[in-house]
């Protein structure tokens, strides 16, 4: 099943600085790069396509700096979900108006049960808002 994108107010595109040009996305079933602004209206079901091409099941997102592992997640709306740490210090998650703090060398769980399905960008900070992934909600 394909979901649309969420690409409005709410999205960590919608916040990040026009210096970045093309941010770059990879998972083992290949990559992808995104505007910072997001897909223009016209390229829209494209990239809806190839977030749902390209994202991998799971229910472990590793949060290391700045990057994580997969960048492109999907996950089942109301399942648990595990933002590891894989950094040398604390590590920060921030998407829709929600921020988790994971300790050095800890983990939190989080039940995705306040994300609508859909495609859900998610960053590192509050202040510097550079999407680090994608999460596709889906039903």
């Amino acid at each position: 099943k394909k979901y649309g994108s969420d690409a409005g107010n709410n999205s960590v595109l919608n916040t990040t600085p026009p210096s970045v040009e093309k941010i770059q996305f990879s998972t083992s079933k290949g990559s992808m790069s995104v505007s910072p602004k997001g897909p223009a209206p016209e390229d829209m079901q494209q990239f809806n396509d190839r977030i749902n091409a390209l994202a991998e099941d799971t229910s472990k997102i590793i949060v290391s700096g700045c990057k994580a592992n997969p960048s492109l997640a999907r996950i089942k709306k109301n399942d648990t979900t595990v933002f590891q740490n894989g950094g040398p210090e604390d590590a920060t998650v921030v998407f829709n108006g929600k921020q988790i703090i994971i300790p050095f060398r800890g983990a939190e769980k989080v039940t995705m049960d306040f994300l609508m399905p859909g495609i859900h960008g998610f960053g590192c900070s509050l202040i510097e808002s550079t999407p680090i992934g994608f999460i596709l909600i889906t039903e």
